[in-house]
């Protein structure tokens, strides 16, 4: 099933410089991290692995909408629960560990996909100079947001997302979108972006930020505007091929009623006993068919076949 992921975790200045590193360092120091990192296979996953999961997920709640985590739900394997431990690591404790240093790691990380020396592009394309990048998000004193999007590989290679000026134009189409779920107005939003490429999936890091240090919230409504927003402009031709395939089957759907009621109405001239009340209603019937479109608002068809019930039945 087609799934777009957004998940936005943010990094702090200041004092939370020292929270996050010993957040961080925490998770990091848990016992057997490189037996995890390394037990592969499609065996059911270790006692270690679910333990270390069950920590990860509730210390990072947002890692839930990873594809990865919905992978290892259903399979349970080595193997699913390791990309999920990875991806976790990749997203959001690798971000925290390098907030002076985040838009550096996110555009030259292996699987970039990068234009020459680095890989991070903005609104107007490559970004010409990444030292300077750098260091406006690491000394930005307010909140920078490091959000995800995510789409299975067979979604990007069929929607064309495997291409950076494809992923540029959603941004840049969802930029409305974003400001107004992170609270910032549109000529303050800032976003830099890299895309990079697994063997299951496509993805672009990103960092939001206000050039007005004070502006910038982001609530679950939020998270789903944006999400709704970046899903509903990428699967937009999903749903414009279900549309019409739903008026293909309405139109196929209505030319059958009609065959079979010109077959009732003949079979009725021919004389098979039916009542010639019966006979007028489908008659008339057959002809509104010609001309409806769609459906009957849902009172208005109770009503309306309560009352050919009752004709019917006066024709008996």
């Amino acid at each position: 099933m087609a799934k777009l992921i957004f998940i936005s975790p943010y990094l702090k200045g200041g004092q939370d410089k020292s929270k996050l590193a010993h957040r961080t360092k925490y998770i990091a120091t848990r016992d057997g991290v490189d037996l995890l990192r390394s037990e592969r296979g499609s065996e059911a996953a270790t006692e270690k692995q679910r333990e270390y999961i069950l920590r990860l997920v509730k210390t990072f709640p947002q890692s839930k909408e990873l594809a990865e985590y919905e992978d290892y739900l259903s399979m349970h394997t080595k193997d699913a629960a390791s990309d999920f431990i990875d991806q976790v690591w990749e997203q959001f404790i690798d971000s925290m560990d390098k907030r002076e240093n985040y838009l550096d790691y996110v555009s030259h990380r292996p699987g970039v996909q990068s234009d020459g020396d680095h890989g991070l592009w903005d609104k107007d394309g490559k970004v010409q100079n990444l030292s300077k990048a750098v260091e406006e998000v690491a000394n930005h004193p307010g909140i920078v947001w490091t959000p995800v999007v995510s789409l299975r590989r067979e979604d990007a290679e069929r929607l064309g997302y495997t291409d950076v000026d494809n992923w540029r134009a959603l941004v840049n189409s969802c930029s409305q979108e974003i400001a107004k779920g992170y609270r910032i107005p549109l000529e303050h939003l800032r976003w830099y972006a890299a895309l990079h490429e697994k063997e299951k999936h496509v993805h672009i890091h990103m960092v939001v930020f206000s050039s007005n240090p004070k502006e910038g919230y982001l609530t679950k409504q939020g998270i789903r505007d944006i999400k709704s927003a970046f899903a509903t402009r990428v699967f937009e031709q999903d749903l414009l091929h279900a549309y019409e395939r739903k008026t293909e089957y309405r139109n196929a759907l209505g030319k059958s009623a009609q065959a079979r009621m010109a077959e009732l109405v003949a079979s009725m001239n021919s004389g098979t006993g039916v009542s010639e009340r019966l006979e007028q209603l489908i008659g008339e019937l057959a002809e509104k068919l010609k001309t409806t479109k769609g459906r009957l608002p849902a009172a208005e068809g109770q009503e309306r076949r309560r009352r050919d019930r009752g004709r019917a039945g006066k024709g008996r």
